[in-house]
């Protein structure tokens, strides 16, 4: 039975053929952006695009350390090609570890990068001048 994305009278009959659902979706919704497909799998899955390729960066005094440096950039790179990551890839950027599931609210909210987000937001922002 097909399946229907919500408001834009696409019905899915093959999910996995991605390229063909981005470019009716991309016809349909006329994004900014070029559509992007993300999944949970388990890591033995046998049609796993290849690993994200990076350099890993040695972990900050914070011990945080991931592929790139924040998660949000695999949304980026997406847009260019498929590939697969692992937890561990998005190490880099608590806010997206805890919006992935890989810590907690209480765990994230003590991390560095976030108390930097918290002391920026305390700066008078030049828009509100």
């Amino acid at each position: 039975m097909p399946a229907a994305i919500a408001g834009t009278g696409i019905s899915v009959t093959r999910p996995t053929d991605w390229a063909d659902l981005a470019a009716r979706l991309a016809a349909a919704l006329k994004p900014v952006a070029p559509p992007i497909a993300i999944a949970f799998v388990r890591d033995t899955e046998p049609s796993l695009p290849p690993p994200f390729e990076a350099r890993v960066p040695a972990p900050n005094d914070a011990g945080r350390t991931g592929d790139v440096p924040a998660g949000c950039v695999f949304w980026m790179k997406a847009t260019e090609r498929a590939f697969s990551t692992r937890a561990s890839d998005h190490a880099n950027c608590s806010v997206g570890s805890y919006t992935h599931g890989f810590l907690t609210l209480e765990e994230a909210a003590t991390r560095d990068d976030v108390a930097a987000v918290l002391e920026q937001s305390e700066v008078e922002s030049p828009i509100t001048r």
